[in-house]
């Protein structure tokens, strides 16, 4: 606790990328609520994954028989940042 307005939390937890495939994703950060009853939270931290990127070795100028498998998953950092808001009872 900074003070009695403002706090500090480390977040902890777990996402997934809906995509053709399921990616399970970990995210990183803090919180800072600010206030007591209505609370109003900032979130930032780091989002570490799999990203579904398209394959360097991929040839578009190529006429395929079959459809090519374009996309390889890859591990990626990305950020992230929220606002919300919480009210206590």
């Amino acid at each position: 606790m900074i003070n009695d307005n403002l706090r500090v939390h480390f977040v902890v937890g777990m996402c997934i990328s809906i995509s053709e495939d399921i990616l399970p994703k970990a995210l990183l950060g803090l919180r800072l609520p600010y206030r007591k009853k209505h609370s109003i939270p900032l979130d930032s931290g780091i989002n570490i994954g799999n990203t579904e990127v398209m394959s360097k070795n991929t040839n578009f100028d190529k006429e395929y028989i079959k459809k090519p498998d374009v996309l390889i998953n890859k591990l990626d950092i990305n950020y992230f940042i929220t606002v919300g808001y919480t009210f206590k009872i």
